[in-house]
């Protein structure tokens, strides 16, 4: 059986120094407490016991089995990291069959230390920068849209702006959470009318460091609202939104997402998540907040907060669902269309993520999303007649003029 020291990249002594509430104990005595508050922040011991405890043997630590697993035995740290994730993406790059737990423990390792630094920024009112209410506050039972938002400029482009528009124009009262540290006035001017409250941060746990932020003020402010989770890795294409918007208040039943997608997992992506007054006020919601914890490694925010939120609702017995759903796509597709890699995604030979793989077949059935990232990779599509004939679509849909963008 291993030993387990100070210098393995999942003991972290400050966090067991801090969950014991007692800074000074020695690194022998942190060492004996792994087992009680867990080695780090993102190890959640009392799961792990519940989990797989009929599997660890006497004298053997949490971290230490959890430290044996390979393909054949996974294992996950909490309820919301899935380490199956982990290894279906990482695990082929690597030259030699164990090589990626070392790699999955030592970026765990890292990320941990910065969720537990982010953790007590937080504690210590040191994310958020400014709160401010710059226009009319939401109605009881209305529907409030946690935005977030990122620009390296600092400012809030055109799309951002027709969103946000068109989110109000659907009765939805908008509370900006930005990664900006200080907007202009300039900035400000372009959304006061369209905004609710727009608060900036010095965040380093993405967009769903931000939905943390937002969500623990209306736990307490408008605790019956429904929440609408949504960012700006979208643009939206002018079209659809109060029909969904409909649809989800008439499903309070349902956590409701744009697009139910099954790669690696069942989930609904967080550009677009509808959670009722009925959500939010159930146990599961806030049983996922109490066991969130920030990630800064994008990989640990797609799934321990993107598909742990998922994960953690459905677990709950919380119904899900897509407005649009992937494997509907694929079944109502024209094959005859399709390039070679597209017929084996249509065969189902595959999952692939639908926003970035399937986003001309997404906008062909009625989608009113375009996801921002597909302009940074090589483009996606069916063949080159289909996208060129969709983009001609788009271009009529959004009348303002293309010089009040320069």
């Amino acid at each position: 059986m291993e030993e387990i020291g100070v210098a393995h990249p999942l003991i972290d002594i400050e966090w067991i120094r801090l969950a014991s509430k007692n800074p000074s104990l020695t690194i022998p005595e942190c060492l004996a407490l792994q087992d009680t508050v867990g080695p780090n922040i993102l190890f959640d011991v009392d799961f792990y016991r519940r989990t797989y405890g009929h599997e660890i043997p006497q004298g053997m630590t949490c971290l230490q089995h959890f430290c044996q697993q390979d393909a054949s035995c996974l294992r996950d740290p909490n309820p919301l990291l899935m380490t199956r994730h982990w290894f279906e993406i990482f695990s082929w790059k690597f030259p030699h069959p164990n090589e990626w737990q070392f790699a999955f423990f030592r970026e765990m390792g890292q990320d941990a230390i910065i969720s537990r630094i982010e953790m007590q920024r937080d504690l210590n009112n040191d994310i958020v920068l400014s709160d401010d209410i710059i226009g009319v506050p939401p109605a009881p039972g209305q529907d409030i849209c946690l935005f977030v938002h990122y620009d390296r400029h600092d400012e809030i482009q055109p799309y951002v702006v027709d969103y946000i528009e068109a989110l109000k124009n659907a009765g939805v009262a908008v509370f900006l959470l930005s990664n900006t540290k200080k907007f202009k006035q300039s900035e400000i001017d372009k959304v006061k009318n369209s905004v609710w409250r727009i608060i900036c941060a010095d965040n380093a746990a993405y967009d769903w460091g931000l939905h943390r932020q937002g969500v623990r003020r209306l736990m307490k402010e408008y605790p019956r609202n429904p929440i609408l989770l949504a960012n700006d890795s979208v643009t939206y294409l002018g079209h659809g939104l109060p029909g969904i918007m409909n649809i989800c208040r008439q499903n309070p039943n349902l956590m409701l997402g744009a697009i139910a997608a099954y790669q690696h997992a069942a989930h609904l992506q967080s550009f677009f998540i509808y959670c009722s007054s009925e959500i939010v006020t159930s146990d599961a919601w806030m049983g996922f907040w109490e066991n969130f914890k920030y990630h800064h490694n994008k990989w640990f925010v797609v799934n321990g907060n993107e598909f742990g939120f998922s994960r953690w609702m459905i677990d709950h017995n919380v119904p899900t669902g897509g407005l649009w759903d992937y494997f509907n796509l694929l079944s109502s597709t024209k094959r005859n269309r399709s390039n070679e890699n597209r017929e084996k995604v249509l065969a189902k030979d595959h999952l692939v993520n639908p926003t970035m793989e399937l986003w001309d077949v997404l906008i062909d059935q009625g989608f009113p999303f375009i996801k921002n990232l597909i302009l940074n990779e090589k483009v996606a599509c069916g063949n080159r007649d289909h996208l060129c004939n969709i983009i001609s679509r788009l271009a009529k849909n959004n009348p303002r003029e293309l010089k009040t963008l320069l």
